[in-house]
């Protein structure tokens, strides 16, 4: 006798797969009656279920979404995100589940509109904060409000959003980790390489630089603001070294792109690298090993960040949210990386 599928009893009844599909996995999106005369017509064809479809039952749909906004353009610049959607699409498909990647766009069209064609093919979303303004916040909000049915992950930002679960890195922590290991390394002149756009990640390290420097009993000796694009980094440091009368005797940059950016203005202008100014960066992504000298920088845990999001999500999904559940915020630890950019 053969298997029965989700075709066979959407043309029974005159309805689309999807709708079986939701019916027969007990997830929103149908009515109960609807739910119910699914089921009681898969039980009255008396044929056992397919292979596929008992999948289709224990599968969940996980989305990816990256959000991008280009007047930010950290998303854009950094490999970061690379790493979260490898370690989360490893862990999903290790538990037998799909994983499907989106861009969302801030400014192309309504967020609104790019958020409403992702949520009826989910069971639930790892959505990368990253890029979140407090204006693109407050609308993303708005969507996700509607819809509490569907668990949501923010991945590397806590801005507050309806319903989300957060997982994010140390920045407090690994900012002033990586100034301390200035501070011990003989750095008394210690610069400040920050992104014009400041978010929570970019507060937060701000916080342990200059907790670190207090405890030192030193002040902040020049801060630089900058894109964080490459290009963007370089002129930027360019613009500094040909306006300053004294340099700072090491660097912390908030990010490996400006880090490495940095470097090689420091090469372009003969300054050696770490003899006269230390750098150490943050993130450890490939671009440091391209660096000459390699760059120093604070490790964050970026497969692993995803994987633990797949697993709160997951969890999610099997207990469904209440009104009265906390929301939680898991923040990974992080370590040093030593290469050859701080004396």
């Amino acid at each position: 006798m053969a298997n029965i599928t989700a075709k066979e009893i959407a043309k029974t009844l005159g309805l689309s797969q999807a709708a079986v599909s939701l019916a027969l996995r007990d997830k929103p999106g149908v009515s109960e009656e609807t739910r119910k005369l699914v089921r009681e017509t898969a039980a009255r064809m008396g044929k056992p279920v397919s292979a596929a479809m008992q999948q289709a039952l224990t599968s969940r749909r996980i989305s990816f979404v990256i959000f991008m906004d280009h007047l930010v353009s950290i998303a854009e610049n950094t490999t970061f995100s690379s790493f979260l959607l490898k370690g989360a699409a490893d862990r999903a498909s290790s538990l037998g589940h799909s994983i499907s990647v989106c861009y969302i766009n801030a400014g192309e069209a309504a967020l609104r509109d790019q958020l409403e064609k992702v949520l009826p093919d989910t069971d639930g979303i790892l959505f990368l904060g990253t890029d979140i303004t407090e204006k693109s916040r407050t609308e993303i909000n708005a969507v996700f409000a509607e819809h509490p049915e569907i668990p949501l992950i923010v991945l590397d930002s806590v801005e507050p959003i309806a319903g989300a679960d957060y997982v994010c890195n140390d920045n407090f922590g690994g900012a002033r980790m990586a100034t301390e290991h200035l501070i011990q390394r003989g750095c008394r002149r210690i610069g400040y390489f920050r992104s014009s756009f400041r978010n929570q990640n970019y507060i937060d390290r701000q916080e342990g630089v200059a907790c670190a420097l207090q405890d030192a009993g030193l002040d902040l000796f020049c801060m630089m603001n900058t894109y964080v694009s490459f290009d963007g980094a370089y002129k930027s440091t360019v613009d500094f070294l040909n306006n300053t009368s004294e340099l700072p005797d090491g660097v912390f940059a908030e990010n490996d792109v400006v880090a490495a950016a940095a470097i090689r203005a420091c090469n372009s202008f003969g300054i050696k690298v770490p003899e006269q100014l230390s750098v150490i960066g943050f993130d450890d992504t490939p671009i440091c090993e391209l660096c000459s000298p390699a760059l120093s920088t604070v490790t964050s845990h970026k497969e692993q960040l995803g994987k633990i999001a797949v697993d709160i999500l997951l969890r999610r999904m099997d207990d469904p949210a209440s009104e009265e559940r906390a929301s939680m915020k898991i923040y990974l630890s992080t370590s040093l990386h030593i290469r050859d950019s701080v004396k």
